[in-house]
């Protein structure tokens, strides 16, 4: 890397956010974490605690950055279910500001996705994915905003949230030496660890992805 470029995480202490941190810290970019866990342990990059349904937060923040990585969002499916507005509110409404902030200042946008946009399932959570993708691609053409659309995959590893689909199989395995799946016996899912998707996801700020949809998933 030639310049130390400034990127500032947006969910950094999440399960994907930390590895991505990690990475970005080890190449060598100036990295603050934005997150609404308080901060933990001491690191070697700036922490910030907030919440990015406030626009006054986290513009200025992003204002002197040259990266943004939004990777927050709330990604547990049930909570669709329940509280479809909350989902809306979270994951669209906070993005679509991040993305106009990014377009104003001339920031660049990594956009934490999901292989959900390509399938009926995956409920309101799909449906906040594909709504902010088409938002960041109407920035795009409107106001020049360059960005990145991180499709991410089923991911696993040390970490994972509770819901997280493989830890949940694994449990019930633990638990009840069997599981239920729902459906025919044709789905399929890919999976991909949690740190080789933190890398691809750091490899994808090359100039090669700029304004592109990328899919970072397994192969088996």
């Amino acid at each position: 890397m030639v310049d130390r470029k400034r990127v500032v995480v947006i969910g950094g202490a999440g399960f994907l956010g930390k590895k991505i941190t990690e990475v970005l810290c080890l190449r060598g970019y100036e990295v603050t974490v934005f997150d609404a866990m308080p901060k933990k342990s001491p690191s070697d990059f700036e922490y910030i605690c907030g919440d990015i349904c406030c626009p006054e937060q986290l513009t200025p923040l992003i204002k002197r950055c040259d990266v943004v990585y939004h990777l927050a969002a709330l990604a547990d499916l049930e909570t669709g279910k329940v509280d479809p507005l909350k989902v809306i509110y979270t994951n669209v409404m906070a993005s679509a500001n991040i993305a106009h902030v990014c377009a104003k200042f001339a920031v660049r946008l990594m956009f934490a996705s999901s292989v959900y946009v390509y399938s009926s399932y995956g409920g309101f959570y799909r449906v906040s994915k594909q709504s902010v993708e088409n938002i960041i691609e109407q920035y795009s053409r409107d106001f020049s905003l360059d960005y990145t659309l991180l499709r991410y995959g089923s991911l696993y590893g040390s970490g994972a949230q509770v819901w997280n689909g493989l830890r949940k199989t694994v449990n019930e395995v633990l638990s009840n030496d069997d599981f239920m799946m729902r459906g025919d016996g044709s789905d399929r899912r890919e999976f991909i660890h949690v740190s080789d998707a933190a890398e691809l996801s750091v490899d994808a700020l090359s100039g090669d992805y700029s304004r592109k949809a990328v899919n970072i998933t397994g192969m088996e």
